[in-house]
């Protein structure tokens, strides 16, 4: 990124207001159906930012990660995403199945898949997305 990128950058930043909200005050929120996944939005695309916060749970499963179940997925967004909580496998197709857990930073630029491969513990997450997305739309 150069100078002029990270001034354009920083100029479309700017105008953002502060915004605070408890994750306590909100209501978990089921994805997909009836998935097992639940999620909070932090900041939605109503807010209009250029980002989307989203707090995801998964529950714990066994299962093996298929291509176009909802474990496989790629979104069209730059994804970074930070777990508070649980341990799981997870595939990245750039470097196959890790372990991941709290304390684990992941960033994904848009059209990386990747998803669970099994979640060993609860797993909670923070995710964020640029541009904003509503999190049951990923």
């Amino acid at each position: 990124m150069d100078e002029k990128d990270k001034q354009e950058l920083l100029d479309l930043l700017k105008d953002i207001k502060p915004l605070r909200r408890s994750a306590k005050d909100m209501e978990w929120k089921e994805a997909w159906g009836k998935s097992g996944v639940f999620g909070k939005n932090l900041v939605s695309k109503a807010d209009g930012l250029p980002f989307s916060v989203v707090m995801k749970k998964f529950p714990i499963r066994k299962e093996i990660a298929k291509e176009g179940g909802y474990t496989i997925h790629a979104h069209p967004t730059l994804e970074i995403g930070y777990i508070i909580k649980g341990k799981a496998k997870s595939y990245f197709e750039d470097v196959g199945v890790i372990e991941t857990g709290e304390g684990t930073l992941l960033v994904q630029p848009p059209g990386l898949k990747h998803g669970a491969v099994s979640v060993e513990e609860e797993k909670i997450v923070i995710a964020i997305n640029i541009p904003a997305v509503e999190w049951d739309e990923q």
